[in-house]
């Protein structure tokens, strides 16, 4: 194999550092248009409602969120209700309330929701979280221009990100995962950006699966730094014990 010349190794140096201060920069942008660091760092827990539309079906639910990756997630439907939480260790749980059972997620759901559970985007989140960002490059398209990154998380799950040119925001999530006919492409768009606590939060949420849209969320009320009840994102500690009133009104701290 030969060696790289000089003028080459050079330039490689040179480019790989113009890209980390590319991201340095959209890291900054994105803060700041979401609020800036002071707001974010204020925000520490959520709580949400709003109805998800899946395969024909409409869920109501209750969604609860704390950093760094708590979470609690009440969907009923037909008078029927689920409940699924995760408490940043272990294995994500889901509880039918109607049963009483108690379950760890499989191996594949779990390893998902314990990425959805996040409470930081990944430009946020950064290195604190394992997040590594790559610079993949900028496209334009009928006057709008568009960034995407490659995000990395404990060097080994992926996904990319693409940012919108002009504000910054996060516009949709690209990833794979494993399917009954193999890898299926996962696109989640974010969309209907508003205001919670000073800092901004998408209120509508799709994801599409190979194309198909497969969830659809739209939140109806989002609540910031509201009183978590103990033990909110643990599952109960025996069979057969109801969790704590999750569903019930939340106080401002």
């Amino acid at each position: 194999m030969r060696k790289l010349t000089p003028w080459l190794t050079g330039w490689l140096l040179l480019a790989g550092t113009l890209r980390a201060d590319r991201v340095d920069d959209l890291v900054r942008l994105h803060l700041a248009a979401i609020g800036g660091t002071e707001k974010v760092q204020a925000l520490r827990a959520l709580r949400s409602t709003g109805v998800t539309q899946a395969q024909g079906r409409q869920l109501h639910f209750v969604f609860w969120a704390a950093r760094p990756n708590l979470v609690r997630l009440e969907q009923s439907a037909e008078g029927r209700m689920l409940t699924e939480g995760y408490e940043g260790k272990g294995n994500p749980w889901v509880l039918d309330m109607k049963t009483q059972e108690v379950l760890a997620l499989g191996s594949e759901a779990g390893r998902a929701f314990i990425d959805d559970a996040e409470f930081d985007d990944p430009l946020v989140a950064g290195k604190e979280r394992h997040f590594t960002i790559d610079f993949e490059g900028e496209m334009e398209a009928n006057g709008h221009r568009t960034i995407r990154l490659l995000i990395t998380q404990n060097l080994t799950g992926t996904c990319h990100l693409v940012l919108d040119g002009s504000t910054y925001l996060i516009l949709r999530k690209e990833s794979t995962r494993a399917g009954m006919l193999g890898e299926e492409k996962v696109e989640t768009v974010y969309s209907d950006y508003r205001l919670v606590a000073g800092v901004i939060v998408p209120y509508h949420i799709t994801e599409s699966v190979g194309g198909k849209v497969q969830h659809e969320i739209t939140l109806e009320s989002v609540e910031a730094n509201p009183t978590l009840p103990p033990d909110i994102f643990s599952p109960p500690p025996k069979p057969g014990k109801d969790l704590p009133p999750a569903s019930g009104p939340a106080k401002e701290d």
